[in-house]
């Protein structure tokens, strides 16, 4: 479900992104946005009177999907501004998805937005797809959606709840050559790969969507690898067999603890007097 090879930068960490690779290989996660975009536009309280208001996609990535997909759909809007915590994502996107409505700025999801309030002010509708699910501080990340929303703003995010990936990410940072690589894959791991079923993942979500201010009009369940930029050719082809021997050892479905699932949610700042009435 993570599809499309992501890095750390330089700003963010050790590693770098691979932009190019990653626009090169995002159809999936593409087709998955457009469902749930598909799905909830019409449901934003604000869906026809949005020439006065500012939207924001948070982990834009290469910014395809943000000028391609996401502003077609909100033509009236008077601003997107597009944030990735990557700068070589945010320079490919200015270099090739470039639109008068779309300003590209660097923001980290996990950190103190009150700057970057600031400067844009706050936001009528936030967007994020497949973001999340990089981030280890999730809870904070919601949060900070909260900070950014105008009162009574909304939000769309979809992100994968549990993958497989993950665990082969672990397995992989088992063996010696690639120990040196296993604090990037656990930081790029979230807590809800840990819970054991749908029930506990729902109850984890809603419960960091509560504590961020947020009411949650829908929230439903419906791979990539963090350090391949950073590997020689040789470390490369090591990989890829390490990879392929553990894959086939998954004979059966029983080899996860679940399921592939990604999370579909809708939600809508609290406003001041229903915070104070509840």
């Amino acid at each position: 479900m993570d599809n499309g090879p992501r890095m750390m930068t330089k700003r963010s960490g050790n590693l770098r992104y691979n932009s190019r690779l990653y626009a090169d290989n995002d159809q999936l996660q593409r087709a998955l946005n457009l469902k749930a975009v598909d799905l909830l536009h019409m449901a934003f309280a604000s869906a026809d009177d949005t020439e006065n208001q500012q939207f924001l996609d948070i982990g834009c990535g290469t910014g395809d999907f943000t000028r391609d997909w996401l502003l077609p759909r909100c033509p009236t809007c008077r601003r997107f501004v597009a944030v990735d915590a990557s700068e070589e994502m945010l320079s490919y996107a200015r270099a090739n998805n470039a639109h008068p409505k779309i300003h590209y700025d660097y923001l980290d999801a996990q950190g103190d937005v009150m700057d970057f309030v600031k400067e844009y002010g706050r936001f009528n509708r936030i967007y994020s797809f497949f973001c999340f699910n990089w981030l280890k501080d999730q809870a904070k990340a919601m949060s900070n959606v909260s900070q950014l929303l105008t009162p009574s703003g909304e939000c769309v995010l979809v992100f994968p709840a549990w993958s497989p990936t993950r665990e082969l990410w672990r397995q992989i940072a088992q063996l010696d050559r690639w120990k040196k690589f296993s604090k990037v894959f656990e930081d790029f791991t979230p807590k809800s790969q840990d819970l054991e079923d749908d029930k506990a993942r729902l109850s984890y979500l809603r419960g960091i969507i509560d504590s961020a201010g947020l009411t949650a009009n829908t929230y439903i369940q419906l791979s990539v690898n963090p350090v391949a930029s950073a590997l020689s050719p040789e470390e490369t082809e090591l990989l890829r067999k390490d990879v392929t021997n553990l894959v086939l050892k998954w004979t059966s479905d029983s080899a996860f603890s679940s399921r592939p699932c990604v999370y579909l949610v809708h939600a809508r700042k609290q406003d001041e007097c229903t915070t104070k009435a509840g």
